[in-house]
């Protein structure tokens, strides 16, 4: 972690910024600053130089809707229309989920392990397995297979769900034994929670596989069109449309807003940050390769001449390992990003 990284964090964790916070959110009265929605967030308008000089003028109170696209993140899974499902389980329980706009089934995993009745001492490793096949499946197809909701739960598309139990199968296939017919589930050395998804497995993914088709047969005519993806500087600026009420002092704070979103083409940036400013997810993949599009970016710029800046250091999603990453020109990446097929953007 940088210096700069570690005086904002050691910042955050400050009696100063408590207080920037409390002020934030009496001034907007509770409301988000953007949409007049509910706040629980505070966003930097501008990071100041010293941290020490840091003031409620230099903050927004605002949801966590828009907080995400102020940063150009990808959108939480309550942005998708969502219509419940009352669902009878496997084992007769009453249960809910919820249908997306094109009729795919969603519910956070909390819900599906419920749902498809998850041993608890099995959860947490299957839900590495899920989120593992919800990550290849956005990348084989570029959509989301997990999305966050407000509160930062991961909600699941049923057939990430349904990927991560058939990787669960084949490495328990593997530690009982392929073609071995003398060994069963109780001498396989398998504690009685696997034993027991083991025996239910098929059951659970046949009943996963007919919800998903009753949703999808129920509702095929009245499935809506999927939106155009914007980038963010649109949607920054559908965001900042809908600003009833503001202060006049605080008029200010959005004006350097708008401002933020015309980026220095001159400075140096990694492929990964620039995709996410302008609102597309890093990890998909560029179509007729096998390459996600932050790698292809800087493919591009390097077989093009373009200028690499310092190496910036990083910590990899999920882990405690740290690399490091290019950094090329803003309007080199820019000019890449142009080249890309049009059907990704």
């Amino acid at each position: 972690m940088s210096n700069r990284s570690a005086e904002y964090y050691e910042h955050l964790r400050s009696e100063r910024w408590r207080l920037i916070k409390r002020e934030a959110s009496l001034r907007s009265e509770g409301l988000c600053e953007l949409c007049r929605s509910a706040a629980s967030e505070t966003h930097h308008i501008k990071y100041p130089r010293g941290f020490a000089r840091d003031t409620s003028e230099n903050v927004l109170h605002v949801c966590s809707s828009c907080h995400r696209r102020l940063h150009g993140m990808n959108q939480l899974v309550t942005d998708r229309q969502l219509t419940e499902m009352r669902v009878t389980t496997h084992k007769d329980r009453e249960a809910t989920v919820w249908a997306d706009e094109r009729r795919w089934v969603w519910a956070p995993w909390d819900v599906w392990t419920r749902v498809l009745v998850i041993p608890t001492p099995l959860q947490v490793r299957l839900l590495t397995s899920v989120k593992a096949g919800a990550a290849e499946q956005n990348r084989e197809w570029g959509e989301p297979f997990e999305l966050p909701d407000p509160k930062g739960n991961s909600w699941f598309r049923w057939h990430a769900v349904d990927d991560g139990l058939a990787n669960w199968a084949h490495r328990l296939r593997d530690r009982i034994g392929k073609g071995d017919a003398t060994r069963t589930l109780s001498t396989a050395g398998l504690t009685e929670d696997e034993q027991l998804l083991a025996r239910n497995y098929k059951a659970i993914r046949k009943w996963g596989r007919d919800l998903q088709e009753r949703a999808l047969s129920g509702a095929v005519t009245a499935a809506a069109v999927k939106s155009p993806p914007v980038d963010n500087a649109t949607a920054l600026a559908q965001a900042l449309a809908l600003v009833v009420g503001v202060q006049q002092d605080h008029e200010t704070r959005i004006v350097v807003i708008e401002e933020k979103v015309h980026r220095d083409p001159e400075e140096f940036i990694d492929a990964k940050s620039f995709v996410i400013e302008r609102g597309i997810a890093p990890d998909r993949v560029v179509p007729g390769t096998r390459l996600v599009i932050q790698s292809w970016l800087g493919m591009q710029v390097s077989e093009s001449g373009g200028q690499k800046g310092p190496e910036l250091h990083t910590r990899l999603e999920g882990t405690s390992r740290v690399v490091a990453v290019n950094t090329y020109k803003r309007r080199d990446l820019q000019a890449a990003l142009e080249r890309l097929p049009k059907p990704l953007l």
